[in-house]
């Protein structure tokens, strides 16, 4: 990075600084999530840092492998593309989960983000068009769109509609 650039735009015009590298996004993503943590992509290996300590990706936490794996794949997309993630907050903090997936939405804002989870805390937390699916018998799903005008906070109403028991309201 500190080493003289010369490559040019296709029209001839310079360039100011070299073009981000796919690791370059993910050490900014990464560094939103874990301010705390460096990353680094060195010679085929990839190292971190906390507190001037070095260690090896191996030797990450559950919680740091899965959030570079989803900050990579979702980087990797297609441009355009839909990105469908199934049970988002999985083996993540609590505390980490929204900036982890905002700062991922930020870079992919080309993209469509399509999210399927469990946690109600997650879910009620983005800001999104929420779907109940009710029911699937194979082959048709039934589903409804939850407009939040239905007079029920939206925490207990996904939690009701999450918990898939019959329920009455007297």
């Amino acid at each position: 990075r500190n080493h003289e650039f010369t490559r040019s735009h296709l029209d001839g015009s310079p360039l100011d600084r070299p073009p981000e590298s796919p690791s370059d996004v993910v050490e900014r993503v990464w560094s939103k999530v874990f301010p705390h943590r460096n990353i680094v992509f060195n010679s085929g290996k990839i190292m971190a840092s906390d507190k001037g300590r070095e260690y090896n990706a191996a030797e990450m936490s559950d919680g740091e492998r899965v959030a570079l794996y989803l900050i990579g794949e979702c980087l990797a997309a297609p441009k355009g593309g839909i990105i469908v993630v199934d049970e988002p907050e999985i083996h993540l903090h609590r505390s980490i989960q929204s900036d982890l997936w905002d700062a991922i939405e930020r870079e992919r804002d080309d993209c469509q983000f399509v999210y399927f989870t469990h946690d109600l805390h997650f879910a009620s937390g983005r800001e999104a068009t929420r779907v109940w699916l009710k029911d699937y018998d194979g082959s048709k799903w039934d589903w409804r769109v939850i407009d939040g005008e239905e007079g029920i906070p939206e925490e207990v109403l996904l939690s009701i509609l999450g918990s898939r028991r019959p329920v009455l309201f007297v």
